[in-house]
């Protein structure tokens, strides 16, 4: 208990995105979604972006539509970068606490997106 360190993704980040992400999928497995789940939820999310704005499945054609892609994700606003198509996204910080005989992480830090991707 009481450790700090970098989240990448976790079903508390309060957002409506990401809140409605966490009730289907708690609806569907029973279960709250992992950093795996979320991440690659994420995945999924910024190719149907690419596919939809380039408006074909052609290979060429969606990275020509990644570069400087900006959508709506379940870590907030993020944008993928043009020159290496590196996403940027806010960085959260939290903190495995104590919450009913459970380790849980409680996210006590968010850097947005500008200050977290320099």
């Amino acid at each position: 208990m009481g450790v700090t360190g970098n989240v990448n993704y976790h079903y508390s980040i309060d957002n409506p995105t990401n809140n409605e992400f966490v009730a289907n999928f708690e609806k569907r497995k029973k279960k709250k979604p992992t950093n795996y789940h979320g991440e690659a939820y994420i995945a999924a999310k910024m190719l149907f972006q690419a596919i939809e704005k380039g408006d074909t499945t052609e290979t060429k054609a969606i990275i020509k539509a990644l570069e400087g892609l900006t959508f709506d994700s379940i870590l907030g606003e993020v944008v993928v970068n043009e020159k290496d198509h590196q996403l940027h996204h806010p960085n959260y910080m939290g903190t495995v606490v104590e919450k009913d005989g459970n380790a849980v992480i409680e996210i006590n830090y968010t850097s947005p997106i500008e200050d977290a991707n320099k």
